[in-house]
């Protein structure tokens, strides 16, 4: 599962990365629309995480919801490379969504799995070690 989990969180980062510019350049909106645009992930992230956090506590299985917001995010990835461009249409909007359905999956599943992984006594080591790497 860790391989599964390095390549589900560093896959996000690069994409969100470049979405600014690739909302400007194919899509031909100004800098406040990309911003705003932009954004879309963590919002969705921020209203959706509590719920699936609540959910994975109570159905569990997290290894499978990891490999599903693999999935999810795959999706994103490859409907955003194949969208064609076009001037201020909302082709992005789409893999943007996904992306953070696939990231809130991976965070409530992977951060909450934290616990299970360590001794009781060095949850908060093993917390700190992960925001640092």
């Amino acid at each position: 599962m860790t391989g599964t989990c390095v390549a589900t969180y560093m896959s996000i980062f690069p994409y969100i990365m470049i979405t600014s510019n690739t909302l400007q350049t194919k899509y031909g909106f100004d800098k406040i629309q990309a911003g705003y645009l932009f954004g879309i992930p963590y919002v969705i992230s921020a209203m959706i995480c509590p719920l699936l956090g609540f959910t994975i506590d109570r159905v569990g299985k997290r290894a499978l919801m990891v490999c599903l917001s693999s999935l999810i995010l795959i999706v994103a990835f490859v409907s955003s490379m194949f969208a064609p461009a076009c001037y201020r249409c909302y082709n992005e909007v789409f893999p943007l969504v996904m992306v953070g359905i696939g990231y809130s999956l991976y965070a409530s599943a992977v951060w909450g799995s934290i616990p299970y992984c360590v001794p009781p006594h060095l949850t908060g080591s093993a917390y700190g070690i992960t925001v640092a790497i």
